[in-house]
Formats: structure tokens, C-alpha cells, sequence
């Protein structure tokens, strides 16, 4: 499963919308559709604000399968 498919199933699994998701994360933009879509790279400090906001280990995230 790709990353942003990971990020989609948690957010969905925590019962979020993208907007809500993006206000955990300190955003008021369309930054989570972005990284759904695999159309906006990542820094690592992102990539722990939205493991943060997903209630996940950053690794899961990352892990391939």
C-alpha cells in the first residue's frame, strides 16, 4: 500500500475529513488531500505532524505492505 493510500485508511479509520485532519496538523489548506494524492513531497517535519495527527508511529507510515 502506498503511503498516501496508508495515511487515507487511518484518517478514515479515525472517522476524519481531510479539512479535519489538516487542522490537527496545524494547516488551514488542502495539505493531507496533497499527500493522499502523491502530489506534495514530505519533509520529516511533516511527516511527524501527520503521524501525530493520525495517532501513528511515523514507521507505519513507511513500511512497505
Amino acid at each position: 500500500m502506498a503511503f498516501g493510500e496508508k495515511a487515507r485508511a487511518q484518517r478514515n479509520v479515525l472517522g476524519l475529513t481531510q479539512r479535519q485532519l489538516d487542522a490537527r496538523m496545524g494547516y488551514r489548506g488542502k495539505f493531507s488531500g496533497g499527500v493522499e494524492r502523491g502530489a506534495r513531497n514530505l519533509t520529516l517535519d511533516n511527516l511527524y505532524l501527520l503521524a501525530g495527527a493520525l495517532q501513528v508511529d511515523p514507521g507505519d507510515l513507511l513500511a512497505e505492505g
